[in-house]
């Protein structure tokens, strides 16, 4: 078997850790003759199946080569997802993708389905942490109590000249009614039955039955 081989782009090496993990069963020896590879470079491969994963991702299938990021903990945390992704079947899907046999049937379903997965795996720390980091806390909660509203902050209030604060001024008509006190008679009486009302129309009924002219 030649030395001088030339270097597997990412793509190739997508393929390869898919094929390995089609044969389960099978020895790395008689998949790596299969692939026509030094069985060393097939345990390469699969020891460093994630970062390969990142690094197609990130770098695109073609790629031969990767270099490191200055970004390490955000490549870290990639690292982690892609190895709690895994199931979802992102190696075949890229690899298929390098072959140019990615199933282009999805239905409006099986959209909904990955949508759904997807937000399935978003744990409610991320979620707690992405609110944080945009400002919100929970801890710093805001009053919205009218006193604790500065009332006296007014430059323009202090530059009329006016007796009496800012203060005064707004509460003013604190007191003023601005409707009429109800008794318990009044509600009752708006609630009960017009009685009044019926007899009256029901006498007025009998009065007309009673002028008009029986046919003999």
């Amino acid at each position: 078997m030649s030395r001088n081989r030339k270097p597997l782009t990412l793509g190739e090496k997508l393929r390869i850790i898919e094929e390995a993990e089609k044969r389960n069963g099978a020895t790395k020896a008689s998949i790596a003759r299969d692939l026509n590879i030094p069985e060393s470079s097939l345990k390469t491969i699969l020891a460093k199946k994630d970062s390969i994963l990142l690094n197609a991702a990130k770098f695109g299938l073609n790629r031969k080569a990767a270099k490191d990021g200055k970004y390490a903990a955000m490549e870290k945390a990639l690292v982690e997802w892609l190895r709690q992704a895994r199931s979802s079947g992102i190696a075949r899907r890229l690899a298929g993708m390098e072959r140019k046999q990615l199933d282009k049937k999805l239905s409006v379903l099986d959209a909904m389905h990955y949508s759904a997965s997807a937000w399935d795996a978003v744990t409610p720390e991320t979620i707690a942490n992405s609110f944080r980091h945009c400002g919100f806390n929970r801890s710093g909660a805001c009053s919205t109590s009218e006193a604790a509203l500065p009332v006296d902050d007014e430059p323009e209030f202090g530059s009329l000249e006016l007796p009496g604060s800012f203060a005064d001024y707004v509460g003013a008509d604190d007191d003023v009614a601005v409707c009429s006190e109800v008794s318990l008679d009044d509600i009752i009486e708006t609630v009960r039955p017009d009685t009044a009302g019926t007899s009256d129309e029901e006498e007025m009924d009998d009065a007309a039955e009673a002028s008009m002219s029986v046919p003999t």
